[in-house]
This record gives structure tokens, C-alpha cells and sequence, in this order.
């Protein structure tokens, strides 16, 4: 088939799949194991592997789901592209555009009213380079807490990181969005949202990590607040914002400072987890700390116990 051919089939696979029907090239039963112990994925007798939402399973032995990480949101947003991208493959068929419209940037800075966003800076490039890693491996977790609370129907999270559009601020900051999806209320009152504990629990998650390893240091800092779409530019660069296409929604949003008092454009939860997230950082630190002059304490004694047995 034509490679035209095989791209539209592959939109048309994905968008009408049955989740959570695996996709899988080979059923586990025609897979060698060699009788090797190693945990396969199974969802007809493992209970953990039912709660996964878009298994897509690896060929070979021990076989796993490549997607375990995907969430709510993100099945939500691959399944939108899946079949945006179908009828754009149909609409290149029937002459309509062409192929540089599947390739055109997405709508997410237009797509939503409300973002989250999560910044890690470092003192210099080396201990900024270290820090992004650790701080994008876990906004799933934010991602998660996110799904959980009322009114939110998705935290869309995009995975590129911006640099801050004030350089001057720190140069060395990355910054990731998550676009958020509210659900409108039958009654259409004004919803008020406090995102204070789950961007605390993020935080805690970050730094808890941190403390094992050894390269963390007091400057790496990470940070995480709400933003109204107007305010994306005062982050981010403008030439980026301007990517996509726009699509109005309409939201009626408010969000409380922690004492039950509706707030308008500011967001004073965001400030005081940024607040908590420096004294859970130091907290932090200071446990690592005293963990490792612990274990260097306890390190002569390991080393002549074996000498001392001997005799």
C-alpha cells in the first residue's frame, strides 16, 4: 500500500479501537519464555494491569504495556488527535488541503483558560540540566492529583519545555504547561477550585525524590502555579503562543485563596505552595543530609566488622 494509504489506516485503526483492548503483534501465549520468572503483562490475572487504559504491549518476552503511564487526560487527548488526524488524511484525499496541515502546531496555548504552570530552575547549567530530568519525570504525578479533584475534566500536560521569556529572572528555568479542562457546571454558577493540595503533594513528590541523589543541592528549586491564558506571556514567548489555532471556549472559573474567599486573576494557593515548596525543599534536604552522615558513620564499622569475624 501507499504510504498515504498506510497513514490513514493507522488514524483509522486508533481512532475506532476498543480501549481497553491491548494492541499487541504477538498474543503472550505464542511468546517463548524459556520458563524464565519475569513478570509478563496480563490483565486476565493481574489486577494492576486492569487499570490500565490504552495497553499497547511490547513483542517480545517479558512482554509489557509501552503506555502504562498514559492517564484520564492524556487517552482523552490522543484519542482527539487520532481522529482529528483521520479527517485531515481525508480531507488531503478528497483535495480539500494538504499534507502540511497534519503537521500544522497544536491549539493547546488557545484551547484552554486556565494552565498550570511547573517551573525548575538551577543555580547554573550543569545543576539545571540534572534537575529538569528528575522534575519532568514526575508531572505525571501532578497530572494525576489534578484528575482527581471536582470539576476537572482533564489536565492536558505539554511535554515540550519553554525557556522563561524574562531571561533576566534566571536563565537557567525551564517551564512545563498543563492546560486544564473544567467541567461546566448543570446549573452554570461559578465553580470554586482550590489547587493547593495537589501541587503540594507534587512538590513533596519532587523533593522526596531529590533526597537520593546525591547531586540535589539547596538552589535547585521547582515551582508550580496557575495562570489565566492571558498571563501565558509573561512566561512564555510570544512567537511560541502564537503557534496553533485558536478555538474559543467559554468557563466560568473561580478559584479560592485558601479561606473560602473567591479571588479573580491572581491565585494565592499557586503563591503558597511556591512558599511551602522552599520550606519542604529545605525540610527535605536536612533528612537527606542526616541520612548520609549517617551511613558514613556507620561505614568504618561495616568495614572492620568482616576482620574482626574472621579472627
Amino acid at each position: 500500500a501507499a504510504p498515504a494509504t498506510l497513514l490513514q489506516k493507522f488514524f483509522l485503526v486508533f481512532d475506532q479501537w476498543k480501549w481497553p483492548t491491548p494492541v499487541m503483534l504477538r498474543h503472550p501465549e505464542d511468546i517463548p519464555s524459556a520458563n524464565l520468572p519475569f513478570p509478563v503483562w496480563d490483565s486476565r490475572n493481574n489486577i494492576s494491569d486492569r487499570a490500565h487504559l490504552m495497553p499497547i504491549l511490547t513483542p517480545t518476552f517479558p512482554q509489557q504495556n509501552s503506555t502504562f503511564n498514559v492517564t484520564i487526560s492524556t487517552k482523552n487527548v490522543m484519542a482527539q488527535e487520532f481522529k482529528i488526524g483521520l479527517e485531515v488524511c481525508e480531507n488531503v484525499f478528497s483535495g480539500k488541503c494538504d499534507w502540511n496541515t497534519l503537521f500544522e502546531p497544536s491549539d493547546f496555548f488557545h484551547k484552554y483558560k486556565h494552565y498550570i504552570i511547573v517551573q525548575a530552575t538551577g543555580a547554573d547549567n550543569k545543576e539545571h540540566l540534572e534537575w529538569i530530568g528528575l522534575v519532568e519525570s514526575k508531572i505525571r504525578h501532578l497530572v494525576g492529583n489534578l484528575e482527581r479533584c471536582q470539576y476537572i475534566e482533564s489536565a492536558h500536560v505539554n511535554p515540550n519545555g519553554y525557556c522563561h521569556v524574562d531571561k533576566d529572572i534566571n536563565p537557567f528555568t525551564t517551564q512545563w504547561l498543563i492546560g486544564l479542562g473544567i467541567a461546566k457546571p448543570s446549573d452554570n454558577q461559578p465553580i470554586n477550585l482550590d489547587l493547593t493540595e495537589p501541587i503540594q503533594r507534587f512538590v513533596s513528590v519532587v523533593y522526596q525524590a531529590a533526597t537520593n541523589n546525591a547531586g540535589v543541592t539547596e538552589s535547585m528549586q521547582v515551582r508550580a502555579q496557575h495562570v489565566k491564558k492571558r498571563q501565558l506571556s509573561e512566561y512564555i514567548s510570544p512567537a511560541v503562543l502564537k503557534q496553533g489555532r485558536k478555538r474559543s471556549k467559554k468557563s466560568s472559573l473561580s478559584l479560592l485563596d485558601g479561606s473560602n474567599n473567591t479571588i479573580g486573576s491572581s491565585f494565592n494557593d499557586s503563591i503558597k505552595s511556591v512558599n511551602t515548596s522552599t520550606t519542604v525543599h529545605k525540610e527535605v534536604i536536612e533528612r537527606g543530609e542526616k541520612r548520609l552522615s549517617e551511613n558514613h558513620a556507620q561505614e568504618p564499622a561495616k568495614k572492620t566488622a568482616p576482620r574482626l569475624h574472621g579472627r
